[in-house]
């Protein structure tokens, strides 16, 4: 490859030297990303968002362009909750979430989909004191692994996980609880929000 005139093109020269032959006569645009296959004569390559392939062996022959097909399938929705506020006598409490790009419910948890939480915000009332034995549990009804907070830790009003904390899988839904053991009748208005994700993407 070589280039004139301020562009890139394909070039060929007999092993023994000689006079080069060009192979694309392209102009305006350079080619980029070459790369040769195992018959060390046919080269892919990549021009202004196109793929072509050429043989670098028959200057006359015009590179041909290669289809590209995406297939692709949404496989991380967004999904947000309503506030759900609860309070210690409420017991387990499902919010209500919705997908972004429908509307939809999320919950249950759709056939061949996973949920994953990954932001939590708290907004207490005055009766949830630093110290106390307060803690909010958010989990999966089908079991499995739970957060709680509990303490100052639970007062701290937003929380976002880099790795989700929760997974919710097909057909279970997402439950939160006020754990104030206390007995204050304090309640805490809960704001969640993650993604419904492609099975395949999660490793259990």
């Amino acid at each position: 490859m070589a280039e004139e005139k301020g562009v890139a093109n394909f070039y060929s020269m007999p092993f023994a030297g000689g006079e080069r032959t060009q192979v694309t006569k392209y102009e305006g645009a350079d080619i980029h990303r070459p790369d040769m296959a195992w018959d060390r004569k046919t080269v892919v390559f990549e021009r202004v968002g196109q793929l072509y392939r050429t043989d670098i062996t028959a200057p006359a022959e015009k590179p041909t362009p290669i289809p590209l097909v995406v297939q692709s399938a949404v496989r991380k929705i967004p999904v947000t909750c309503e506030e759900v506020s609860v309070a210690s006598s409420d017991g387990s409490v499902p919010p209500i979430c919705r997908r972004v790009d429908s509307g939809d419910f999320a919950f249950p948890v759709p056939e061949g989909m996973t949920f994953a939480l990954t932001d939590v915000l708290t907004n207490r009332n005055a009766l949830i004191l630093p110290g106390s034995s307060f803690f909010l549990s958010i989990r999966s009804s089908g079991g499995g692994f739970r957060i709680n907070f509990s303490g100052d830790q639970a007062l701290s009003p937003s929380k976002h996980f880099v790795t989700p904390m929760v997974f919710v899988r097909e057909g279970d839904s997402l439950l939160v609880s006020n754990g104030d053991v206390t007995a204050t009748g304090a309640r805490v208005d809960v704001f969640l929000s993650g993604y419904l994700i492609d099975e395949a993407l999660v490793g259990y």
